[in-house]
Order: C-alpha cells, then structure tokens, then sequence
C-alpha cells in the first residue's frame, strides 16, 4: 500500500521495503475479541460478567454456569470446540463457599485450550469470583493458562464491581490476543508509537469531536457478526459490542431476538414469516453474499434497523443499568406478545436518545447502501424524534483519524468533518400519534436569502427535502397537531436536506420503502465448485473423546461403523472446603489435634470429622459431605472430594412442600422437564414473592442426574443419578490409521459430500431414496412439515433435502439429523449430488447435521464409503 501511494504521489515513502516517514496505525488482528463466561448460576453471576464483557467490547461465545444443565463432560466439550481468546471465571460472594469456582477450574483444566492464533502462547484466564477462592484456583489451573485477577465482580449479592475487570479484558487483548497475530511484530517495528484496536481509533476521535464540538455523539458500527455502539459526551466515550448481532453471521440470531413481526412492520410490503425466515436463513448460510433482488435487499435493510435498535438497547441496559433485558423466553422466531413491556423498553430508549445531537453510522449495510436508504435504516431503528443530525462514516476513515488525533488533533478535527462522514441530513421528527388523519409538518423559510423554501409533510409521509445553502439560513417549522420542541432551525452548506418523518411517534409500522425506486441491486451468483462440494477418494474421520479415555482399537485394526473405538466412563467429582478451624474456634496450626480424619480417609454425611472439648462447652464439626479427605490446608481448612453417586439411584423431590403449594400447581414454576440434565444443588422450581415473608421459594436437586419423570398428581420431581458413561464409535468403517490417548483416525475410500445446513448430530444406516423406510436415512426432495412429522413417526435414522422451511424446523423440531444440501425454502437437490445418492441407494451411509459458520467453520456432511 505504501508503495503505491509512493508511486501516485512522487514522494519517498519506502526505502528498503521499509517506511521511511512516520506511520501510525489501527489494527483489528485477532477478529475481535472472543470470549467465554464462567459463572455459578446462570441468572446471577453471568449475567454481571456480561454487562463485563459488554462494556469491555468482548464477544461472548458461550456462558458455562454450574446450572445451566449441561454435564461436566459437555461444559468441557463446548470450551474445546470454542477455542476462546480468553476465559472470564467469575462466581460466588466474597467469604461464601470456595468449591464452585474451583470445580469450574478443574473443569477448564482438563480442556486443556490451545489459543486461537499461536500454538507458543497460553489462553488468558482472569478470575474475577469469591476472593477467598483465588490461591485454589489458582493452584487448580496451575501453568496452563496465563491467569489473571481482579475484584469479584459481584462480590455481594446487590452490589457489582464491573470496571476492574472491564480494563484488565482490555489490557490482555493488547497483550496476549492481538499481539500474537501472524506479522504483528514486524508491524509493530514499522508503526511510530503503540497500534492500537480499530475500536479504540474510533473511541478516540469521538473523544475529541464531543469535546471540540460539545455535542453529545451516538455511533453505531454494524458488523456481519458484532454491532458496537459509542456514546460520547464532552470527551468521554463509553463502548459495548453486542455479540451475535449482525448482518451475515449473525443475521439468524437477530431474528430470535427481535421476533419477525418487528421486521415485518418495517416493511413496505406483505411477506409470510415462512418465506421471512427463509430468506433470513439463507444469508446466515451464505454470510459474505450481498443481495440480489429488492425484496431481500429491503430485508436486509429492515433487519439492520432491528439489529441497530437491540444493540442500543444493549448499550444502554450496561451504561445506566436499565432493565432492558433480551434473555430467556424471548430468544424464539414466535411473536411477541408482550406488548406493554416491549412499550416501556420503547420509552426508555428513546427518553435516553433524546439528548444526542449528531448520530453516526458506519458498516457494509450503512457505507454502501444509498444514503437516503442509510438515513431510514438509522430513522426506523432508533425511532428518533424531534431533532437530530445524521451522518454515516464515509470510507471507514474514522478510527484511523482517531490514531491521527493523538499527533495532530486539529487535523483530525478537519478531516472528520471534511472527509470523514457524510452528512445524510436533519431529522424533523414530531411525536405523538397518528389519529385524525390531517396532522402535518410545514417548512418554511428563505435559503441564501432569495430562495424560499415552502413544503407541507402530510400524516403518514417520511419525506427527503433537499437544501443548497451556501451562507446560514433561518427554518422555521411548525408541527400541526403533532408535537416538535424545535420550532426553528439553523441550515448552511453542511445541511444537505431536511429529513421529515411525519409517521408519528411512537409508529407501529413503516409504509416507506427503504430503497428508491430506481434502485436495482446487480445480479449476484454464488459460484461454488463442485470439487469443494463433492470429494472421491480417500476420507478420514477424527474420532476423539474430549478428555482422555480407554482406546479400544490399535493401529491397522479394521473397524465397523457401530463399533466403539473409545470410552470413559466417570464422574467429575467436587472438592468441598470445609472450614473446621474457625468453627472449634481453635488456630489453624492446631486443627490436626482435633481431627478425627486424615488425608484418604473416607468420610460420611454428618459423620462428625473433628472435635474438641472444653470446659464450657464440646465443639463438635460434622460433615455437610460424604466423600474422601483430599487435603489438610495451613489455613484451617481441609479439602473432601465427593463421593461417587451410585449409578441407577433415584430420588423423588419434593417440590410442592418445597413450594409450599398444592401438588397439582407446581408446573408453572418448574424450570426442568423430563430427560434434563441437573447439577447437584441446582433448582428444579421456584416461586417468587409467595408471601411478604420470603422472597423466594425454591426446591433443588439434590443430586447431578438426570429428570427422569415429573408427577403433577403428587408434586415431586424424579431423578435417577447421571453416571457420564461415554462411548465413541467408529461411525464410519475403515480401517484406524492412528490413535491417541482420546481416540483415533480412521480412514476409508468413498465419497464425501458437504452440505448447506443442517440438524442433529451424527448418524449412519441404509440410504433410501424417495422412499420412507424405518432405520434407513431418507433422500427425499419435497418436505414439508407434514413430512418431517412424517419421518418422526416412521422413525428413520435421517433426512438429506435439497431445502426445507426454517420454520418447520424450528417448531417441530425432529429427532433426527437432517442435512440441506441447497437451501432454505422448496430447493431441490442438485443433479450432480442427486445422482450420487440415487446410485448409492441401500448403501450404508453416515450423515452429520453438526453446522457451525462462526469460531472454525463446520459444514454438514454426507459419506459413502465404497464398502461396508
């Protein structure tokens, strides 16, 4: 790049393949920074690690909580499958119980995590839980990890303490993320002073623009994965990122969040949510595809505008502490019925917009789209009102004027309003709702003091009306029946128009269009070649436990595709902390005279483990755990590790009495159903403000296993225990090329083909195409949610489609893997790949349905192996 700048311009800029003048930069290595959080309770202290991560402009991948039912076994599979930047590991008050922060640790201890971008260094954990548990888990997590920390972030239940945290995440990016991006020290040897993330280039030129110009500024940049949001006021910039809100990668998810209707309402035209969701899906299948027709550009659009307002909302539900939550039973593509809620969530953002004077946006979706077409997409998320300046980044220039601002801030200064954004014009926005009909907005006023501009906005329109001022005029505007705080306005060379939006406030939906008329997106092929499609020859498969296990097969061995090639079969036990010397009151030197147990002596619930007798009275310690002493610590303290449960055990809860309810009235407050997995301790039910006594109610499980039914009639919960017992098969026949101590690599030749989407895991039986046959895996290229129904009860092992509504799907959800091999909607299978499975029909066939288009893509897949 310097080369040819050196080149147009004729000045020396490079010598020696070298910069020879001063160069500061921006860098986005690493693609941001990912994340994952470790708490205790999902409801409480993840919830405070995300308003962390949020502030810290982190994108969060995953929250692993001690209840959030998944075994320990899955907690580890997910950690290793995510491969974050960095581990939050909060959890736990201060000088509360020791044992939940350190049991997560020993559970990311034995993920054994590479970093994402060099095998050289170690992931950053930062502890940020009970400080009474720091030295365990730091003991626990021992050299694998770099480790960090921090304040509790929640260090008691009504109090957080987030900006500690907040700045460290920030600091270990720096050092340990971006850092080890391939080029990066040689890049740094050329750059004059420290690189610096592109979001904070862009945090400091808002720094300066907000001070110089003492105008409140709200910028939005909206990602294919990520929307970040600043908001800056005399100097001072506060930033969040709102993870799995975007435009391609994240599309689908914005969907979930908002609910359909909300993108529906912003369109100028009818569409079935079927077709909806359709068109949705198929730009999450094909992230870096632009839009090829006006229907989906204006979709696009409409999403955008959605994504934008929930990463606001976001922003300012961590900024004030609003209760602006999106979490729960919300995330479905259902319609959302709460109407009132969702009017208050509505009120409190635009009453925190109210006082922002110039908006900025920048993003693919507000860079390169008309610039009228940009000023709608801003106008209908936000629902701005009254008064406000809007401009888009013109080139993505303004983070790199924020480095320039740190040499020459005048500079900086002209540049961001020459060169840096493009003003998109002033939104006149009554407010108040539309009712007779006959509400207007005029304008009135003369421009360079000759030409007079006189224009009336009539209910319903959202009109563009241009200026060509060269010298500061006077606007007045006059709102009829509708309400406007600014009567007149101010209009020079840097008001291209007027933007008037007589829809009312709030409205309910949009009859404008967001693209002109003239506008037709190009004609866009995705060009995909077969051989990345369709592989012949030889297959290899990775079949691996994700922590060590027993190898069942050796090197050479031939193997069949039910045959199982590795198991393990245990339980990750808890360390309990029981702090004894504190309770017989007695130093924690003294503690092994009193004790009736010593390190691998097992022990029992209640059983009394330590005594001393006194004058005045006996001190007596039992145990809240049976288990095996572990550890006898100087503090006083002695570690016991759980005992095993016994495999096939039942025990029936209690909940109505835990309640204090009628049996028959526990099912609105169970948050388990049969067949889900719970942790020791987590809560099956609860109630809250049942009297004015007790704020809540709840009834736990009292042991890790397994819902295995729920009687409404007596009001108990049953739970059979949850032994993890493991076993991987071959999946596919072959012949094992290699082993380790968590599996093997089998290999085999045969044909391999990748699909588009799909459902479920990993499967294998007989194909049977057009043709619904139980135990077989069903070719099949018309399927409609009668079908999929269908295939349920006829029990089949799998679905391959060309395509198929998302919605189907999503509501009925299939116990079988399905793979699309096309697209979403009523696509059929291609010839090339038809002809295949046509040719292969009652051949023994694996499918997976495993799709994953974010942190290391993963496509569904289809093998034929040629012999069985």
């Amino acid at each position: 790049a310097l080369e040819d700048l050196q080149t147009a311009s004729g000045i020396t800029l490079v010598e020696d393949s070298e910069p020879v003048v001063p160069l500061f930069s921006t860098s986005s290595a690493g693609g941001g920074l990912a994340m994952v959080i470790m708490g205790l309770v999902r409801e409480v202290t993840t919830q405070s690690a995300e308003r962390v991560a949020l502030g810290a402009g982190s994108l969060v991948l995953d929250y692993i909580a001690l209840d959030d039912g998944r075994t320990p076994y899955k907690k580890i599979q997910a950690l290793k499958n995510l491969r974050p930047d960095m581990i939050l590991l909060a959890g736990g008050f201060d000088g509360g119980s020791v044992f939940g922060p350190v049991f997560l640790a020993e559970l990311l201890s034995q993920a054994n995590l590479q970093p994402k971008l060099t095998q050289l260094s170690k992931v950053p954990v930062i502890y940020a839980g009970n400080v009474d548990a720091r030295e365990f888990v730091k003991e626990t997590l021992g050299d694998r990890f770099s480790y960090f920390e921090t304040p509790n972030i929640r260090p008691q239940s009504m109090e957080e303490n987030l900006e500690p945290a907040r700045k460290t995440i920030h600091d270990l990016f720096m050092d340990h993320v971006m850092s080890h991006a391939p080029g990066y020290e040689k890049y740094q040897s050329w750059v004059s002073g420290s690189l610096i993330p592109t979001p904070a280039g862009m945090s400091k030129i808002l720094e300066v623009i907000s001070e110089d110009s003492g105008k409140k500024v709200l910028a939005i940049d909206i990602g294919g994965a990520t929307t970040d949001i600043f908001t800056a006021s005399e100097g001072k910039v506060f930033r969040t990122v709102s993870a799995n809100l975007g435009m391609s990668y994240s599309i689908l998810n914005v969907a979930k969040i908002v609910g359909l209707e909300n993108i529906t309402t912003l369109l100028d035209f009818d569409i079935e949510n079927v077709e909806l969701l359709n068109r949705i899906g198929n730009k999450y299948l094909n992230p870096t595809s632009l839009p090829d027709n006006e229907t989906d550009a204006e979709i696009e659009c409409a999403v955008a505008s959605n994504a934008i307002r929930q990463a606001v909302i976001d922003h300012f539900r961590v900024k004030e502490g609003l209760s602006l939550s999106r979490h729960g039973e919300e995330l479905s593509f259902s319609t959302l019925s709460r109407k009132k809620r969702k009017e208050d969530i509505s009120t409190q953002l635009e009453s925190q917009l109210s006082d922002y004077e110039l908006i900025i946006g920048s993003g693919g979706i507000l860079s390169h789209t008309p610039r009228d077409t940009a000023a709608k997409i801003l106008i209908n998320g936000l629902k701005l009102n009254d008064t406000v300046e809007l401009a888009v980044d013109s080139m993505f220039i303004l983070p790199h004027l924020g480095v320039l601002s740190t040499q020459n801030r005048e500079l900086a200064n002209e540049l961001f309003y020459r060169f840096g954004i493009v003003r998109l014009g002033t939104l006149i926005a009554p407010t108040g709702e539309l009712k007779s009909g006959k509400e207007a907005v005029e304008i009135r006023g003369k421009i360079n003091g000759k030409q007079e501009i006189k224009e009336e906005i009539k209910a319903g329109e959202l009109r563009f009306v241009k200026i060509e001022a060269t010298e500061e005029s006077k606007i007045k505007c006059k709102a009829n029946k509708l309400k406007l705080r600014s009567k007149k306005l101010t209009v020079d060379e840097n008001v291209p128009q007027l933007i008037v939006d007589v829809r009312g406030r709030p409205f309910h939906s949009s009859n404008v269009k967001y693209l002109p008329d003239d506008h037709k997106p190009p004609t866009r092929r995705i060009e995909t070649r077969q051989e990345e499609i369709i592989h012949k020859g030889e297959i290899a498969v990775d079949r691996r436990l994700a922590i060590p296990g027993e190898v069942l097969v050796k090197p050479g061995e031939t193997v069949t595709a039910d045959q199982v090639v590795a198991k393990s079969v245990r339980q990750f036990l808890r360390p309990f902390f029981l702090d004894i010397a504190s309770k017989l009151n007695i130093q924690p030197e003294e503690l092994t005279e009193y004790l009736n147990k010593q390190v691998g002596d097992e022990i029992e619930l209640d059983e009394p483990i330590a005594e001393r007798k006194t004058p005045i009275r006996n001190y007596v310690f039992r145990s809240p755990v049976a288990g095996t002493v572990e550890k006898i610590l100087s503090n006083g303290t002695i570690i016991v590790r759980e005992k095993p449960e016994t495999s096939g055990s039942l025990a029936s809860v209690k909940v109505a009495q835990d309640l204090n309810i009628e049996a028959d009235e526990i099912e609105p407050y169970l948050k388990v159903k049969p067949g889900d997995e719970v942790e020791k301790g987590q809560h099956l039910a609860e109630i809250l403000n049942p009297s004015r006594s007790v704020g809540i109610r709840f009834s736990k499980s009292p042991l890790r296993g397994k819902v295995k039914s729920i009687n409404l009639e007596y009001g108990l919960v049953i739970i059979e225990t949850l032994i993890e017992e493991l076993e991987l098969t071959a999946w596919m026949p072959g012949t094992v090329s290699e082993i380790s101590d968590k599996g093997c690599v089998i290999v085999n030749n045969g044909i391999s083909i990748q699909g588009k989407w799909g459902h479920g895991g990993e499967v294998f039986g007989k194909l049977a195409v057009e043709e619904v046959d139980a135990d077989c895996i069903v070719v099949m290229n018309e399927v409609s949610g009668k079908t999929l129904s269908r295939l349920n009860d006829a029990a089949v092992k799998g679905l391959i489609t060309g395509g198929l509504n998302l919605k189907d799907v999503e509501e009925l959800q299939p116990g079988y893997p399905i793979v699309v091999t096309e697209k979403f909607g009523a696509d059929r299978i291609s010839e090339p790949i038809y002809d295949i499975l046509k040719s292969s029909d009652g051949k023994l066939t694996m499918i997976d349905g495993a799709t994953q288009l974010r942190v290391g893509v993963k496509r569904p897949r289809i093998i034929v192996p040629n012999g069985e």
